[in-house]
């Protein structure tokens, strides 16, 4: 027994290993009426963050010896924080800076300027959009319409935004998305 080896960690394990501690944010639409996520009702114009920090956010994860900020780019509800085509639920629709706010831009400017790695968590539900949990959906028609979708929302935050060390997804998947990494890997290599 004592001359057996135990299994050693990847040089990529040992690094996360390493980063010991992440910071996640959780920033929904249901902030705003004080309820809980999930909520893809939330009229537009009580969605103001006209006072968002995205560097106090960073401050605060870097004050308690985080290395790596986790973003909720989009929850349950469906809302799209940054920049997107793909849904009439998101940044684009608000009032806040034009229309043209993205607080994924914001939070990786931040993130970048501080030193924090950071990764994304992309719901793969959408009630906005009737999709359950691990994007389920009633008909083929449906599901195939928004795997499309989802990979096109995928794509933006993982391309758009500079490195993402992780990304999140909740509820399992209904659908593969192994070649969609493949692709953005080999896209950026």
């Amino acid at each position: 027994m004592g001359d057996t080896l135990a299994p050693l960690p990847t040089p990529d394990q040992a690094a996360w290993q390493d980063m010991e501690l992440t910071m996640f944010v959780h920033f929904d639409p249901a902030v705003y009426v004080n309820s809980q996520g999930g909520d893809p009702n939330v009229p537009f114009d009580l969605i103001r963050p006209d006072k968002l920090d995205t560097d106090q956010w960073v401050e605060n994860a870097k004050a308690f010896g985080a290395k790596m900020l986790i973003f909720t780019a989009k929850h349950a509800s469906g809302f799209a924080w940054w920049q997107t085509d793909t849904t009439d639920y998101g940044v684009r629709q608000l009032s806040w800076r034009g229309g043209k706010g993205d607080v994924m831009a914001m939070l990786s400017e931040s993130c970048r300027k501080a030193g924090i790695a950071m990764g994304v968590y992309l719901s793969p539900q959408d009630a906005h959009k009737n999709v359950g949990c691990g994007a389920k959906t009633g008909a083929a028609e449906q599901h195939e319409a928004y795997r499309r979708i989802y990979r096109q929302q995928l794509e933006e935050v993982l391309t758009r935004y500079g490195e993402m060390l992780e990304v999140w997804f909740d509820g399992s998947l209904a659908f593969d998305l192994a070649d969609a990494f493949a692709q953005l890997l080999q896209r950026n290599q």
